[in-house]
């Protein structure tokens, strides 16, 4: 593979016994790879030279010492943005910064440690949750105040969420999806410049009472924006004339 330097995209799948020689590894780094199920893959490339890592089926390759070996590569990260991981992400507790990590996906994980615990997480945006059974709470502790996106799919577990309140102005995307045990969401109601707001398959009917305030309370700020536009417009147009004639007067002096 050293001789693919152009290569744009690289995707390896269900290849159990594929392995790559030192001598063969790329030469350079292609703007998307995926490689799933294949726990021979231990060495093919630079990895502080990636900027998007997705890795599959953690679960299956933890009881593998390859997949030791897999991680064992991963000691810089310092250049990831984008990261999605399942089943298994606790090596990131190990790991001594990820300064610029902007996206986080965790799918498949039946214990989801304190977001915190990551040091200098500074700068993440987006967090996607999906696929998590058994997780019951997600308070705001377990959020970083720099995040914009939020996206829960298929908890199917979770009664309780806590937004940041060091966030809320800035927040722009909530998605919840397939969480029928959800009861509350504290926050929600301060969340005012929301772009996207997404909730679906969530039958509680006390946290549909609870969206309904706060979209009723939307509502009542946007009327309320209206009609002190419209005032503001009705005061313009009755004191333009009176302001055209002192202008006229002063010009004539």
């Amino acid at each position: 593979m050293q001789y693919l330097a152009s290569l744009n995209k690289l995707s390896i799948k269900d290849c159990a016994r594929l392995q790559i020689m030192a001598e063969d590894l790329l030469s350079s780094m292609p703007d998307e790879v995926e490689i799933v199920d294949c726990p021979g893959l231990s060495n093919w490339c630079q990895i502080q030279r990636i900027n998007c890592i997705e890795v599959a089926s953690g679960n299956k390759l933890t009881t593998s010492n390859t997949w030791e070996n897999v991680m064992h590569e991963f000691d810089d990260l310092t250049s990831v943005e984008h990261l999605y991981f399942g089943n298994h992400w606790r090596f990131f507790l190990r790991r001594d910064s990820i300064p610029i990590l902007e996206e986080l996906t965790i799918w498949g994980c039946t214990d989801i440690p304190p977001l915190f615990s990551l040091p200098r997480l500074t700068s993440l945006r987006s967090l996607v949750i999906k696929d998590c059974p058994r997780i019951h709470c997600l308070p705001s502790y377990l959020l970083p105040s720099t995040l914009k996106s939020l996206v829960v799919d298929n908890c199917e577990d979770l009664t309780f969420l806590r937004l940041a309140q060091e966030n809320l102005d800035a927040f722009e995307e909530l998605q919840l999806m397939n969480c029928p045990k959800l009861e509350r969401v504290e926050g929600v109601n301060c969340l005012f410049f929301t772009k996207i707001l997404r909730i679906e398959r969530c039958l509680n009917s006390s946290f549909h009472k609870m969206i309904d305030s706060h979209l009723f309370l939307q509502m009542s700020k946007l009327q309320v924006a209206i009609l002190a536009f419209w005032l503001i417009a009705k005061l313009i147009i009755v004191l333009a004339p009176t302001a055209l004639f002192l202008y006229l007067s002063l010009q004539r002096k």
